[in-house]
């Protein structure tokens, strides 16, 4: 399997007549439907004045049309898809961030976006699926500007012609998911993209006989790449649902075809809980297994997923900086190390050592010796070449040493004698207790031991005397015969933590807060919970 140079030519180089988008009630575009669809698209985008420097701003639903106007607008121009979900503000805010030249949405999805890009003179256009039988799409110029027609040369470090050279323009225009900053705003070329594809799609020995069951959002980089892009390149066929149904999850991977799917672990969890009482529903037979990355996998809920699915869990860790994939275990007979995210599978990984081996200074060297401890810098094709915003975000973001440039994922990390790496917390999530560092994942793994706990979530509050004292947030299974009080929950910590490590706090909660994509908001969670206030 080689990497094609575009989008294009890996949709070019696959069998025309092979299916390659489903719905979730079994429509089927084949691969030359698709291609017509993106010319179409692409057509229209020329239409309105738009070149390959042109920034759009895609607001489509998730589903079928989600991911071929995704492929449509990275073929020909800057995409930059957006959560649906937003606000007026909101828009008006990514709009302006991202200096967008045209608005690409539906006639029924977000009019509130709809209405900001009219009122700041953007290019409307409209898509629609052609019929229910999805025979191809259809185009509308709503709207159009003399600000749509302006080319941006090189203002972004590529060619001022408007070629569509993987090497030369940004494909996708994604903001970081901003769980401990503000979001920035990265540039990722066809290049990037397809290198991580291929990378995905060859760690998980992708096939024309493969079906993915896409219910990651598409306008995040983990559905664009580790579903879509992955099974273009795999010469499979993807199955686009329109958003992630814990109740549906499991009849939809009982579906004729579907060979494996892509999750976080928040969703997981969801289907682990709502299937918890249902032993006797019996596995997909199909699967070959599923996969999970964006956050970290507990252990626990690991054995779970496969022993409700009877099938192994693919655990990967990937970013949006590096395109997706950074490692993944392997799928059998390959070994899956529980605990880790695996190895090199898509870029280098090594570790900066800082003075005090962790984190307590700026990293003198760059190490992939077995056993280092620290800050997980990543070089490779799929890497960004730096932040585009805001102004000074690359700074302190690279490293150059072993003969490289590496980036600073800001994951503090442990590479093991075999490459495999696992995971320790965000640099700027770990819980600093009077000089002790903890990990927030530990504490977790514990108080997901306890037979009442449904999930679990620990953070950093501030505290007067330690700098920073551990809080959890617990959710608890329903319909249980003893209901633990807080208290509780935390002596069964304290019987199995150290005490720098125990929560001085035990929060219920009827669900955990997560972000868009499903990633669990620390950072945020002690001042959601009332417990920002020091003392």
């Amino acid at each position: 399997m080689s990497q094609a140079p575009t989008i294009r030519a890996a949709l070019e180089a696959r069998d025309p007549d092979a299916p390659l988008i489903l719905d979730v009630s079994g429509s089927m575009m084949s691969t030359r439907t698709v291609l017509g669809a993106v010319d179409t698209i692409t057509s229209a985008l020329r239409m309105a004045g738009l070149d390959a420097h042109s920034r759009v701003a895609v607001v489509v639903p998730n589903g079928p049309l989600a991911a071929i106007t995704a492929l449509a607008v990275m073929s020909a121009t800057a995409c930059a898809p957006l959560n649906p979900r937003y606000g007026v503000d909101e828009f008006a805010d990514a709009f302006r961030d991202l200096g967008a030249d045209a608005l690409v949405t539906t006639d029924a999805a977000a009019p509130s976006a709809q209405r900001v890009a009219l009122d700041a003179g953007l290019a409307v256009l409209h898509v629609q699926l052609d019929g229910s039988s999805m025979a191809g799409v259809a185009t509308r110029l709503h709207s159009a500007s003399q600000r749509a027609t302006r080319g941006r040369g090189s203002d972004d470090d590529s060619s001022s012609s408007s070629s569509s050279s993987s090497s030369s323009r940004f494909a996708l225009l994604l903001h970081t998911s901003g769980t401990t900053a503000r979001p920035k705003l990265i540039g990722l070329t066809e290049a990037n993209l397809l290198s991580s594809a291929l990378s995905v799609a060859t760690t998980l020995e992708l096939s024309a006989a493969d079906r993915c069951l896409n219910v990651m959002p598409l306008f995040h980089i983990h559905g664009l790449v580790g579903a879509l892009l992955a099974s273009v390149g795999g010469g499979g066929s993807i199955v686009c649902a329109p958003g992630f149904d814990a109740f549906a999850f499991r009849r939809q991977l009982s579906e004729p075809g579907v060979t494996w799917t892509t999750a976080v672990p928040s969703m997981y969890q969801a289907v682990l809980l709502r299937n918890r009482n249902a032993p006797g529903v019996s596995s997909p037979e199909n699967l070959r297994f599923v996969r999970s990355s964006s956050a970290t996998m507990p252990v626990a809920l690991w054995h779970g997923i496969e022993a409700l699915l009877g099938c192994p869990l693919i655990n990967a860790y990937g970013m949006t900086e590096a395109s997706h994939q950074v490692t993944s275990n392997p799928v059998p007979p390959g070994e899956r190390r529980y605990a880790t995210v695996g190895r090199s599978a898509g870029a280098q990984i090594a570790i900066a050592v800082s003075h005090d081996g962790i984190n307590g200074g700026e990293p003198l060297r760059v190490t992939q010796a077995g056993g280092a401890v620290g800050e997980v810098v990543i070089l490779g094709h799929g890497v960004m070449a730096g932040y585009l915003a805001p102004e000074g975000a690359d700074e302190n973001s690279w490293i150059e040493d072993l003969g490289g440039r590496w980036f600073r994922t800001g994951d503090l990390g442990e590479l093991d004698g075999d490459g495999y790496l696992r995971l320790i917390g965000r640099i700027k999530e770990i819980i600093n207790v009077g000089g002790e560092k903890v990990s927030p994942f530990e504490v977790e793994a514990v108080l997901l031991q306890h037979p009442a706990v449904a999930d679990a979530v620990a953070f950093a509050a501030p505290c007067p005397l330690r700098g920073e004292k551990v809080c959890a947030a617990v959710t608890l299974h329903h319909n249980l015969v003893d209901t633990p009080s807080p208290s509780e929950v935390r002596r069964f910590a304290a019987a199995r933590l150290a005490r720098f490590k125990t929560p001085d706090r035990v929060v219920f909660v009827s669900e955990i807060p997560l972000g868009a994509t499903g990633k669990v908001q620390r950072a945020r969670l002690a001042g959601l919970l009332d417990l920002a206030e020091s003392g």
